[in-house]
Protein backbone atom coordinates (compact mmCIF):
# COMPACT_ATOMS: atom_id res chain seq x y z
CA UNK A 1 0.00 0.00 0.00
CA UNK A 2 2.53 2.68 1.21
CA UNK A 3 4.56 1.77 -1.87
CA UNK A 4 1.68 4.58 -3.62
CA UNK A 5 2.65 7.27 -1.76
CA UNK A 6 6.73 6.97 -2.82
CA UNK A 7 8.16 3.99 -0.54
CA UNK A 8 10.97 3.11 -2.14
CA UNK A 9 14.22 0.92 -1.84
CA UNK A 10 16.03 3.46 -0.09
CA UNK A 11 13.55 4.50 2.53
CA UNK A 12 13.50 0.59 3.64
CA UNK A 13 17.27 0.77 4.15
CA UNK A 14 16.70 3.95 6.22
CA UNK A 15 14.12 2.70 8.17
CA UNK A 16 16.07 -0.69 8.85
CA UNK A 17 17.00 0.50 13.07
CA UNK A 18 13.32 1.30 13.46
CA UNK A 19 12.16 -1.86 12.05
CA UNK A 20 14.29 -3.54 14.45
CA UNK A 21 12.61 -1.53 17.21
CA UNK A 22 9.43 -3.13 15.98
CA UNK A 23 7.83 -0.12 14.66
CA UNK A 24 5.97 0.13 10.65
CA UNK A 25 6.92 3.07 8.16
CA UNK A 26 3.92 5.18 7.90
CA UNK A 27 3.65 8.72 5.68
CA UNK A 28 1.83 11.56 7.19
CA UNK A 29 -1.48 12.17 4.98
CA UNK A 30 -3.21 14.28 6.44
CA UNK A 31 -1.25 17.49 9.49
CA UNK A 32 -3.84 18.12 12.59
CA UNK A 33 -3.40 19.51 15.33
CA UNK A 34 -4.07 16.46 17.68
CA UNK A 35 -3.59 13.72 15.71
CA UNK A 36 -2.00 13.09 12.35
CA UNK A 37 -3.86 10.43 9.55
CA UNK A 38 -1.01 7.92 8.25
CA UNK A 39 -0.97 5.94 5.77
CA UNK A 40 0.55 2.22 6.02
CA UNK A 41 0.12 -1.08 4.86
CA UNK A 42 -1.99 -1.76 7.49
CA UNK A 43 -4.63 0.89 6.83
CA UNK A 44 -4.88 4.34 7.45
CA UNK A 45 -4.20 5.10 11.36
CA UNK A 46 -5.30 8.33 13.45
CA UNK A 47 -1.65 9.11 14.90
CA UNK A 48 -0.26 11.06 18.08
CA UNK A 49 3.21 11.61 18.67
CA UNK A 50 5.14 9.58 21.78
CA UNK A 51 5.51 11.49 25.03
CA UNK A 52 9.06 11.54 24.48
CA UNK A 53 8.61 13.04 20.94
CA UNK A 54 6.43 15.99 22.45
CA UNK A 55 8.98 16.39 24.92
CA UNK A 56 11.88 16.97 22.65
CA UNK A 57 10.39 18.25 19.43
CA UNK A 58 11.39 21.73 18.47
CA UNK A 59 8.70 23.39 16.05
CA UNK A 60 10.34 23.13 13.25
CA UNK A 61 10.39 19.11 14.27
CA UNK A 62 7.37 18.17 14.58
CA UNK A 63 6.01 15.95 12.13
CA UNK A 64 4.82 17.65 8.41
CA UNK A 65 2.02 16.59 5.93
CA UNK A 66 4.63 14.32 3.79
CA UNK A 67 6.94 12.90 6.37
CA UNK A 68 7.75 9.51 6.67
CA UNK A 69 7.35 8.12 10.04
CA UNK A 70 8.16 5.05 12.05
CA UNK A 71 5.09 3.84 14.60
CA UNK A 72 3.24 1.82 16.74
CA UNK A 73 -0.13 0.59 15.49
CA UNK A 74 -3.14 -0.56 17.13
CA UNK A 75 -4.98 -1.78 13.51
CA UNK A 76 -7.93 -2.79 15.37
CA UNK A 77 -8.80 0.22 16.77
CA UNK A 78 -7.51 2.73 13.86
CA UNK A 79 -4.72 4.21 16.00
CA UNK A 80 -0.70 4.87 16.06
CA UNK A 81 1.56 6.38 17.85
CA UNK A 82 4.28 8.27 15.67
CA UNK A 83 7.75 7.31 17.50
CA UNK A 84 10.11 8.81 14.95
CA UNK A 85 10.46 10.61 11.80
CA UNK A 86 12.84 9.93 8.75
CA UNK A 87 15.28 12.22 7.58
CA UNK A 88 13.19 14.55 4.91
CA UNK A 89 14.73 15.03 1.29
CA UNK A 90 12.77 18.14 0.42
CA UNK A 91 10.95 20.78 2.72
CA UNK A 92 8.62 23.79 2.34
CA UNK A 93 9.07 25.58 5.25
CA UNK A 94 7.38 29.46 6.73
CA UNK A 95 7.89 31.73 9.81
CA UNK A 96 5.64 30.42 12.50
CA UNK A 97 2.84 32.91 13.14
CA UNK A 98 4.17 33.78 16.54
CA UNK A 99 7.62 34.00 15.65
CA UNK A 100 10.23 35.82 13.69
CA UNK A 101 12.66 33.48 13.98
CA UNK A 102 11.43 30.00 14.45
CA UNK A 103 10.63 28.27 11.39
CA UNK A 104 8.11 25.38 10.73
CA UNK A 105 7.80 22.69 8.37
CA UNK A 106 4.80 22.87 6.20
CA UNK A 107 5.20 20.27 4.13
CA UNK A 108 8.20 17.60 3.44
CA UNK A 109 9.32 15.04 0.83
CA UNK A 110 8.06 16.98 -2.36
CA UNK A 111 9.28 15.90 -5.62
CA UNK A 112 7.28 18.40 -7.89
CA UNK A 113 5.61 21.89 -7.48
CA UNK A 114 3.42 23.15 -9.66
CA UNK A 115 3.21 26.95 -8.98
CA UNK A 116 -0.02 27.78 -10.61
CA UNK A 117 -0.86 31.02 -11.71
CA UNK A 118 -3.76 31.94 -14.68
CA UNK A 119 -3.24 33.64 -17.78
CA UNK A 120 -5.79 36.92 -17.05
CA UNK A 121 -5.39 40.62 -14.97
CA UNK A 122 -4.15 38.99 -12.02
CA UNK A 123 -1.28 37.58 -13.32
CA UNK A 124 1.93 39.27 -10.90
CA UNK A 125 4.74 38.50 -11.96
CA UNK A 126 6.49 39.55 -8.79
CA UNK A 127 4.20 37.01 -6.99
CA UNK A 128 4.94 34.55 -9.08
CA UNK A 129 8.39 35.15 -8.44
CA UNK A 130 8.12 34.49 -4.78
CA UNK A 131 6.61 31.52 -5.04
CA UNK A 132 8.79 30.13 -7.69
CA UNK A 133 11.43 31.56 -4.84
CA UNK A 134 10.02 29.23 -2.06
CA UNK A 135 9.77 26.39 -4.18
CA UNK A 136 13.49 26.74 -5.42
CA UNK A 137 14.18 26.60 -1.29
CA UNK A 138 11.95 23.62 -0.40
CA UNK A 139 14.63 21.47 -2.59
CA UNK A 140 11.78 20.05 -5.06
CA UNK A 141 11.30 20.55 -8.85
CA UNK A 142 9.50 23.91 -9.45
CA UNK A 143 6.65 23.66 -12.82
CA UNK A 144 5.31 26.91 -13.76
CA UNK A 145 0.85 26.20 -14.75
CA UNK A 146 -0.18 28.70 -16.51
CA UNK A 147 -3.81 28.55 -16.78
CA UNK A 148 -6.76 29.97 -17.72
CA UNK A 149 -5.14 30.23 -21.77
CA UNK A 150 -8.65 31.15 -23.40
CA UNK A 151 -8.57 34.60 -21.36
CA UNK A 152 -5.51 35.21 -23.04
CA UNK A 153 -5.34 37.24 -26.33
CA UNK A 154 -1.45 35.76 -26.90
CA UNK A 155 -0.78 33.15 -24.58
CA UNK A 156 2.76 31.79 -26.11
CA UNK A 157 3.91 35.78 -25.84
CA UNK A 158 3.30 36.01 -22.35
CA UNK A 159 4.83 32.34 -21.93
CA UNK A 160 7.70 33.69 -22.98
CA UNK A 161 7.89 36.81 -20.93
CA UNK A 162 7.28 34.22 -18.01
CA UNK A 163 10.35 31.75 -18.77
CA UNK A 164 12.31 34.49 -18.49
CA UNK A 165 11.40 34.78 -14.73
CA UNK A 166 11.64 31.54 -14.40
CA UNK A 167 15.07 30.02 -15.53
CA UNK A 168 15.66 26.40 -15.36
CA UNK A 169 12.07 25.65 -14.69
CA UNK A 170 9.40 24.22 -17.35
CA UNK A 171 6.73 26.59 -18.23
CA UNK A 172 3.81 24.64 -18.93
CA UNK A 173 -0.02 26.64 -20.55
CA UNK A 174 -2.98 24.96 -19.74
CA UNK A 175 -6.87 25.87 -20.51
CA UNK A 176 -9.32 23.32 -18.83
CA UNK A 177 -12.09 24.42 -21.20
CA UNK A 178 -10.25 23.82 -24.21
CA UNK A 179 -8.27 20.91 -23.04
CA UNK A 180 -4.66 22.32 -23.83
CA UNK A 181 -1.69 21.47 -22.25
CA UNK A 182 -3.19 18.46 -19.74
CA UNK A 183 -1.19 16.26 -21.55
CA UNK A 184 1.74 17.57 -20.93
CA UNK A 185 0.60 18.59 -17.46
CA UNK A 186 0.33 14.69 -16.43
CA UNK A 187 3.81 14.19 -17.95
CA UNK A 188 5.23 15.91 -15.17
CA UNK A 189 3.36 13.83 -12.83
CA UNK A 190 5.45 10.33 -12.39
CA UNK A 191 4.29 7.19 -10.02
CA UNK A 192 5.59 7.27 -6.23
CA UNK A 193 6.13 10.95 -6.72
CA UNK A 194 4.69 13.70 -4.61
CA UNK A 195 3.53 16.37 -6.21
CA UNK A 196 1.88 19.93 -4.26
CA UNK A 197 0.07 23.27 -5.93
CA UNK A 198 0.80 26.75 -4.86
CA UNK A 199 -0.34 29.91 -6.06
CA UNK A 200 -3.18 32.65 -5.39
CA UNK A 201 -6.74 31.60 -4.64
CA UNK A 202 -9.15 31.71 -7.59
CA UNK A 203 -6.14 30.58 -10.40
CA UNK A 204 -7.12 26.73 -10.63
Amino acid sequence: MIEQYGWSDALRLAFELHARAGYIPGRIIVQQRLANLVATDVGTLSAKLSGRMRHEAREASHPAAGDWVAVSANATEGTATIHAVLPRRTAFVRRAADSVQTLQVIAANIDVVFVVTSMNANLNPRRLERFLAAAWQSGARPVVVLTKADLCERPEAQAAEISTLAAGCSVLIVSVREGLGLRALMDHIKPGETCVLIGSSGVG
